[in-house]
């Protein structure tokens, strides 16, 4: 899964996390913390309720090799 919003655009949700454990741990990172904070608020709201979704974040698959299955069956 990928942020889809400013200043995160294309960072995958896990990355933000490990970025925002290490600014917690009092490492140097790229974001401030109150971008961490922003960003990390969006994910947690971003299924508000569990009905409605917010956009923030999406889930792409063009990074991956997928091969085509078919459902033939032989006899």
């Amino acid at each position: 899964m990928y942020c889809n919003f400013s200043g995160f655009y294309g960072v995958k949700v896990s990355d933000l996390l490990i970025e925002a454990n290490s600014s917690i741990a009092g490492q140097t990172t790229t974001h401030t913390r109150s971008s961490l904070n922003s960003a990390l608020t969006k994910l947690n709201e971003n299924y508000e309720n569990g009905n409605e979704d917010n956009g923030d974040f999406v889930c792409e698959v063009a990074d991956m090799n997928i091969s085509a299955v078919t459902n033939e069956v032989t006899k």
